[in-house]
């Protein structure tokens, strides 16, 4: 019995999603306690970050299944 797995072109569209979505956390900005309301600063900047990255990660495999 043989085993075997290939790392085709779909190691691109994934390392791609990966560094993508490690940016994005990577880039959110740290909250700041600022007494009764909550700082939506950070939120509002990691919401926009992560709709970048989900957006060029589907572009990106979008590319991939239309070139395979």
């Amino acid at each position: 019995m043989t085993v075997s797995f290939d790392l085709g072109w779909w190691a691109v569209p994934l390392a791609i999603n990966v560094v993508l979505f490690a940016a994005a956390i990577w880039r959110i900005p740290p909250a700041e306690p600022n007494g009764y309301f909550p700082d939506m600063g950070p939120a509002i900047v990691g919401f926009i970050n992560f709709a970048c990255a989900t957006i060029a990660s589907l572009v990106a495999w979008l590319i991939w299944a239309v070139l395979t």
